[in-house]
Parts: C-alpha cells; sequence; structure tokens
C-alpha cells in the first residue's frame, strides 16, 4: 500500500509567507468577473496565470485537492484565489475569503504579534523575567541564566521540544468532546512541559513551549482566555471576522478537512486538537489572512485598525538575534531568508 499524506493548509502556509516576503510586482486593482482581483499590467497577468499553471501542476503531481493563495504588496491584497476543493466528502470549492484552513504553526507568530501589542502598551516589558508570569519551570542542568520575554520573542529560550503528548487523539470522540478534555495551557506546561536544557538567548531553536509560555502570558496580563485575548486584540480590530483559536461550531461547513492520498484515493484525516494553541491551534481564511499581511506591509494598519505603530513595525520586522552577523536570524516570531543575495 502506498499512502502519502496532505494537508490542504501546506500550500496555503507556504505561499501567504513567500508571498509576503518575496513577491514585489507593480499593480493596479480592476473588477473582474473570474478572481477575487485582476490587474491593469500585462506583466502581472502573466505572473499570475503562471502562479496558476503552477500551482495546478503542484495539485495533481502531490495529490493536493485543494489550495488557496493571497498576494498582498504594500498593504493592499493584489491577487487572491482558490483552487479546487476544500472537502471531498461535501465536493465544496475552496474560496479565498470563506474557506477557514488551519494555520498551524503560523500561529506562533499571530501569538507574539499580540505579545508585541502588551509591550508597546507597557504592560509587559521585554526584559521581564518569565518567573514573573508563571512557576513550575524544570531546571535539571541548574541553569544560572533568566529567561526573558525578548527570549520568547526570538525562540532562544533554551526550552527542550519536547514532541509527545502534545494531541488529544481520541479521534473516535466528537469535536467536542476532545476539546473538553484539555487541561488549560498553564496546567499542560506545568505537567513536565517546560524544561530548560540550555542557556537563553545564546541558540535558537524552533519553540512550540516557548510560545505556548507567551500564551499563558497574553492570559494574565488581559485577564482573558488566550482564545478571547487574541479576537480583542488581533482578529477583531484588523477585520479577521472568521480567524478564530480552532474553528467557531457554526464555521465547521467551512473548514478545509486535511485530506490523505491512500491507494489512489483521498481521505480525509481528522480534526487536530492541540495542547499548545498558541503555537498551533488559529484556524482563518486566505483572505483574512491576508487583512493581516496588509497591516504587516503598511506601517502597521490596515483600512480595518492597527496592529502596531509604524515605529513598532519596523522593529517587528527588524533582525532581533542572529548566530553570527552575516547568518539569517529572528525578527519578532518571524524568520529572516535570504534572497538573491540579500536579507
Amino acid at each position: 500500500m502506498t499512502t502519502t499524506f496532505k494537508n490542504v493548509r501546506s500550500i496555503l502556509i507556504t505561499t501567504l509567507l513567500t508571498s509576503f516576503f518575496l513577491i514585489s510586482c507593480q499593480s493596479k486593482k480592476t473588477k473582474d468577473n473570474n478572481f477575487s482581483t485582476s490587474f491593469a499590467a500585462n506583466s502581472n497577468t502573466t505572473l499570475f496565470q503562471k502562479i496558476d499553471e503552477t500551482i495546478l501542476a503542484k495539485m495533481k503531481d502531490e495529490h493536493i485537492p485543494g489550495v488557496s493563495v493571497v498576494i498582498v504588496q504594500n498593504g493592499e491584497t493584489i491577487y487572491k484565489q482558490g483552487y479546487g476543493i476544500a472537502n471531498i466528502e461535501t465536493n465544496q470549492k475552496v474560496d479565498p475569503d470563506s474557506t477557514i484552513f488551519r494555520i498551524g504553526s503560523i500561529s506562533k507568530a499571530l501569538t507574539f504579534f499580540v505579545l508585541t501589542k502588551l509591550i508597546d502598551r507597557g504592560l509587559v516589558d521585554y526584559n521581564d523575567p518569565l518567573s514573573k508570569y508563571i512557576d513550575g519551570i524544570e531546571n535539571p542542568y541548574d541553569l544560572k541564566d533568566t529567561i526573558r520575554i525578548k527570549h520568547l520573542l526570538t525562540h532562544t529560550g533554551g526550552f527542550d521540544q519536547i514532541g509527545y503528548g502534545r494531541q488529544i487523539h481520541d479521534f473516535e470522540l466528537p469535536l467536542g468532546v476532545r476539546k473538553a478534555k484539555r487541561p488549560g495551557i498553564s496546567e499542560f506546561l506545568r505537567q513536565g512541559n517546560m524544561r530548560r536544557i540550555r542557556p537563553a538567548g545564546q541558540h535558537f531553536t524552533y519553540d512550540t513551549y516557548g510560545t505556548t509560555v507567551a500564551g499563558v502570558i497574553l492570559e494574565d496580563v488581559t485577564g482573558l482566555s488566550f482564545k478571547e485575548a487574541m479576537h480583542t486584540e488581533l482578529f477583531a480590530p484588523l477585520g479577521m471576522s472568521s480567524t478564530s483559536v480552532e474553528v467557531e461550531s457554526r464555521n465547521l461547513d467551512r473548514l478545509a478537512k486535511g485530506h490523505g492520498y491512500i491507494d489512489g484515493q483521498y481521505r480525509t484525516m481528522p480534526y487536530e486538537v492541540y495542547l499548545t494553541p498558541p503555537a498551533s491551534s488559529i484556524d482563518a481564511t486566505p483572505g483574512d489572512m491576508g487583512h493581516l499581511l496588509e497591516a504587516v506591509t503598511n506601517n502597521g494598519r490596515n483600512e480595518y485598525g492597527q496592529l502596531f505603530t509604524p515605529e513598532t513595525m519596523r522593529r517587528v520586522i527588524a533582525p532581533q538575534f542572529r548566530p553570527h552577523p552575516e547568518f539569517v536570524g529572528m525578527t519578532h516570531g518571524l524568520w529572516e531568508s535570504r534572497r538573491i543575495g540579500s536579507i
């Protein structure tokens, strides 16, 4: 038996991020009957046709049933499109403004955006020790340095990435029952899931557990649940009306299912319930992610509201940690990337 597992979110995630950092084109937006946005410049039309061709070929080659693309430039969504189907059981088509995807680990960056907002308000400080907000951090090697907020933002807190035990597996149970079995995020972390293994601020390690600690800090400072804090501080202000920490029950029919390709057929995969929601569990439409990128590429503001001041936005995308001056590193929860000789 040949089994290939593909999730419909995979190319969405890659495309959203690469579109933000890499796509550069000049365009004028006009209305079109076939796409959410279309373009007057011939060079752009050719580019977007090539994107369509490339994605459709990739979908065929890798047995991916559904994809969505959003491209944002200088605060404006200049292209968005859906391809294929979101759910083979219902034959629901992918629509960038209505289909909800699991964005997976991109949740980490969004969690750090909200933490940065609290820093800007003076409610949290870069140099605050984590012990101010949560206890129970294990230190088996008796490390003497202090983990601080700034280390969370750059994935340099030195936490062990334990990995196992992060999901409620009982897939035969209804989704609501599985969610109800999950402990609070601070309780989960205190169950042996905050363990230091290296000094803070010295090494980058992709950090699920430090991001989850950031979620505890959001709860502590705002007095809200993590889910409510993300809605109040990020989703609502930026017009991300279909985005939530885990899909709302009223929107389940809009959710893109995960799919496996097994013995020549697609099969839907169950919804994964994580014990690390700040790192793993935001669900959003591509259009909503476009609204976020509009703010990120427009000095912190989109047409709905403000994410950051221009000064903060510049700081958020500026390098905060590099292992060597000539290496790429981390900004505020975002990776730098080297392309065509420049960072």
